[in-house]
């Protein structure tokens, strides 16, 4: 069980200490202080500026995985987690500190930062639920959307799609939202661009 038994952003494998050293200089609360052991693992645990719980960990025995391609028969895109933000300038400040870059911005409604593979959407506007959700873009949402149907999965309104893009939404068992989006104006962006160049390297490989 997770404890508290709620939604977390976990980082692993990180430099744990470096980064708690940073953020305690910045005047960071910690839920959990820094704690370490002499097998060099170490853990701290603090919440974002909108209560989000964040978790990071170093530990023996866990190693980071590569990237694998998709399906080959479900294609559903790259992940990054989206949440709802009172202030994105405030927010997206804080994620820097955990060592984010900052990859796209559209003005106060919402901004994207990156750490390698990992991605965070924070959205200045309700989402649909208005919580965490785990977002899923460029991916064929047709095909996503004939597996919901299949295996008679709960979708949370109906699909959406015009001519600039198809998304849609569902729940898991816990109601955790899963959001799956393709949108033409992103096709072309580098982290598109990168996304299907590491799935076929890894189809190859």
């Amino acid at each position: 069980m997770l404890g508290p038994a709620e939604n977390q952003l976990i980082f692993w494998q990180g430099d744990v200490e470096e980064v708690a050293a940073g953020l305690e200089r910045d005047g960071v609360k910690f839920v959990r202080p820094l704690k370490t052991n002499n097998k060099g693992e170490a853990s701290f645990m603090l919440r974002d500026p909108d209560g989000q719980l964040i978790y990071v960990i170093h530990e023996n025995g866990v190693v980071r995985s590569k990237p694998t391609p998709a399906a080959p028969d479900l294609d559903r895109g790259f992940f990054q987690v989206g949440m709802p933000v009172k202030n994105v300038d405030t927010s997206a400040a804080y994620y820097a500190r955990l060592g984010f870059t900052l990859a796209q911005r559209d003005g106060d409604t919402n901004a994207t930062l990156t750490d390698g593979h990992c991605r965070i959407g924070l959205y200045g506007f309700p989402l649909e639920p208005n919580r965490l959700q785990l977002m899923f873009w460029q991916g064929d949402v047709d095909a996503v959307i004939d597996v919901v149907k299949r295996n008679s999965f709960e979708f949370y309104g109906a699909p959406r799609g015009d001519d600039e893009g198809r998304s849609v939404t569902i729940l898991d068992p816990d109601d955790n939202p899963l959001f799956f989006i393709n949108m033409e104006k992103y096709k072309d962006t580098g982290f598109s661009r990168a996304y299907r160049h590491t799935n076929a390297a890894a189809r190859q490989a």
